[in-house]
């Protein structure tokens, strides 16, 4: 049996070519699906912080006679609410929205802690249940594209605690910085 050739069960570089070329359109088709997946599970996580943020606001208006921070920055805004004596807020995280991709700061570096929330300082506990208190941060009186979540919306904080989404940035005196 000289003469006959020994058949191979491997596979031929362009079968495997052809298997390349199909995971990598499958890929790609499915791209702008994993992106919009990805914001809207950001934009989740966003208001969840939001929650959080009025958890610790709410209990420092407990121990403040209903007032909340009183403060004319954000690192004084976190300091208020994150102090170690306090710890109205444990975790730092709450204040970075994830589609930022800042790291959070450790808790004795408050000054250097990026803050990704605007803030609306001097209200209370019984002021309107519908005024925006905190919100994702904006550069500017509308959305632009480097914004939090682009021109995507806005995650709002209200004083009652609800977190709402919308398309425009609430009015308001707004601490940014």
């Amino acid at each position: 049996m000289r003469g006959m050739r020994r058949e191979s069960s491997g596979v031929t570089l362009t079968e495997l070519l052809v298997v390349i070329l199909i995971i990598t359109g499958c890929g790609l088709a499915l791209g702008p699906f994993v992106r919009k997946a990805r914001e809207r599970a950001y934009t989740a996580a966003c208001a969840n912080n939001l929650r959080k943020i009025s958890l610790a606001l709410h209990k420092y208006a407990k121990d403040h006679d209903g007032a909340f921070p009183a403060v004319s920055n954000l690192t004084e805004f976190v300091g208020s609410l994150a102090d170690p004596n306090t710890l109205y807020a444990e975790d730092l995280s709450i204040f970075i929205c994830p589609n930022t991709g800042h790291k959070k700061a450790f808790p004795g570096d408050m000054a250097n802690s990026p803050v990704d929330y605007m803030y609306s300082s001097g209200l209370r506990v019984d002021s309107p249940p519908n005024l925006p208190i905190a919100a994702d941060k904006v550069k500017g009186p509308g959305l632009t594209k480097g914004d939090n979540h682009g021109l995507n919306g806005i995650n709002v904080l209200y004083v009652n605690g609800d977190v709402k989404r919308l398309t425009v940035v609430p009015g308001g005196e707004w601490i940014k910085e």
